[in-house]
């Protein structure tokens, strides 16, 4: 993600969880931000010389000029934006709401419960995304930090694809926006060979998601994306030998994992009566309706891996659970309770050593730890890295890159313990894919983005001159400005 200076003069932006700066006249970037413990992501230069950005430990705000980043605010939060007289940063919750810090008292305040990529703009209004797409104004007093009035809904067209929507406004009232089909995003599905030979799945470019292999290697599961909490998201099983599809859930369903016997799926869907995303186990064959876990945790919780029968692994507000699905009464238990956040998982061959992804370090990075009692623990990446998988004689973890540009594949001594010893490339990861791995034949499977003169969505950008003219007449004047 890129930000323009209020005088249209710099850019920021981030690369390899690095903060620069550019003119736009193309001199050579100059470095804001460098910590090996952060990774910048999501800027937005505020109007009276701060830029704020975000990373896994929490909201910072550095002065255009460089210097000590400052944290202001910890958590897990997407797409900070500062307000233009610097008194307080918008930015929305991992649940998706509209919340406001104010930067003189330190005190947070929840605005809206359903919003995006929020942004304060010039005519007393903030401007922000709907997690199932358009663009939608909310009055705001900059004086006094208060909402005045309900949100209006503007544009139906605007894309929004997770916690981001695809729309700028200038201080002068030009608005930018893209609009298309799905949320913006289509891909094709390709396998990847030991030799990095390429094989394309034959399915019609969609918005796929996280394609896994069968235990058995024979098939796909994968989900379309839509908008956040959306029934467009679905779960689907690819057939690799008859080359055929078929739909598995029809009341939402996303991030799939498959039960070590490629019977069943377990994956998150709302449902009646749940706090949030609860988990839902669902035969393979179709033949009965989907199991709900009511594992009574509040928020979101999200399959990370089913290694044994007995024990499926999901994710929980930045923790790792583990719990029976098939237990006449379920129970989830904590898999390392920490207070740094704890993603992925997969488990080697022997059922010994769980392989998972940290920011304990301050940038995602791949830990392994003892499995069932996380006793031990060691570090196996050493420039960053997510998603992790075992090969199947044990001897090597592949995982993404930081950047999303490559797979690894970094070669482990195991004894007492679990030792890196070299680390390689195996693949260019096409496009940054979300990727899996088949133990059996030692394939790879990616998602890649449908490129530019390929057959996908309509994808159009829109620019409006003037707009802040059609915003005041649709809410009458709004807040402050």
């Amino acid at each position: 993600w890129i930000s323009l200076s209020p005088d249209g003069e710099w850019v920021t932006f981030t690369r390899g969880g690095d903060l620069f700066k550019m003119s736009v006249s193309a001199s050579s970037p100059i470095t804001l931000v460098r910590d090996p413990r952060m990774r910048a992501d999501d800027p937005h230069w505020g109007e009276d010389g701060t830029i704020v950005f975000r990373d896994q430990t929490g909201i910072w705000t550095v002065k255009e000029t460089g210097g000590d980043a400052a944290l202001v605010l910890e958590g897990l939060w997407n797409r900070p934006s500062m307000l233009p007289d610097g008194s307080g940063i918008l930015y929305t919750t991992p649940s998706f709401g509209l919340a406001f810090l104010d930067l003189s008292t330190g005190e947070t305040a929840d605005l809206v419960g359903e919003a995006v990529d929020p942004l304060y703009v010039h005519t007393g209004h903030i401007v922000y995304g709907h997690p199932t797409g358009g663009l939608f104004a909310l009055g705001f007093d900059l004086s006094t930090h208060t909402v005045t009035g309900a949100p209006l809904p503007l544009l139906d067209e605007v894309l929004v694809s997770g916690p981001a929507a695809h729309f700028d406004v200038s201080a002068n009232g030009t608005l930018v926006f893209t609009s298309g089909a799905g949320d913006g995003a289509q891909d094709y599905i390709v396998v990847l060979g030991p030799s990095e030979a390429v094989d394309t799945i034959p399915l019609e470019a969609a918005s796929f998601d996280q394609v896994r292999f069968s235990p058995d290697g024979r098939s796909l599961s994968f989900n379309t994306r839509g908008g956040i909490r959306s029934d467009d998201r679905q779960v689907w099983i690819f057939d690799l030998v008859r080359e055929s599809q078929r739909q598995l859930s029809f009341d939402g369903g996303h991030r799939a994992v498959w039960s070590p016997d490629g019977d069943h799926l377990a994956y998150s869907s709302e449902g009646p009566g749940t706090a949030g995303e609860d988990l839902w186990v669902h035969p393979t064959d179709g033949g009965s309706d989907p199991r709900h876990l009511d594992l009574g945790i509040p928020g979101d919780e999200h399959a990370a891996e089913w290694p044994l029968d007995t024990a499926l692994v999901f994710e929980s507000a930045g923790d790792l659970w583990v719990v029976n699905p098939f237990a006449d009464s379920v129970v989830a238990r904590p898999y390392g309770e920490a207070e740094y956040t704890e993603t992925d998982f997969d488990l080697d061959p022997t059922g010994r050593f769980a392989a998972y992804t940290s920011d304990e370090y301050g940038r995602l990075e791949i830990f392994v730890r003892d499995f069932p009692t996380p006793s031990g623990k060691w570090r196996i990446s050493a420039e960053g890295g997510s998603e992790p998988r075992w090969s199947a004689d044990g001897r090597y973890l592949y995982y993404e890159s930081l950047d999303g540009s490559m797979i690894m594949r970094t070669e482990v001594q195991v004894d007492a313990g679990v030792t890196p010893i070299r680390t390689e490339v195996a693949w260019r990861s096409p496009e940054g894919g979300r990727w899996d791995l088949d133990r059996n034949t030692g394939r790879a499977v990616a998602t890649v983005p449908v490129q530019a003169g390929d057959s996908g969505p309509n994808i159009q950008l829109w620019v409006v001159v003037n707009w802040f003219e059609e915003l005041r007449a649709r809410t009458g004047g709004g807040g402050s400005q």
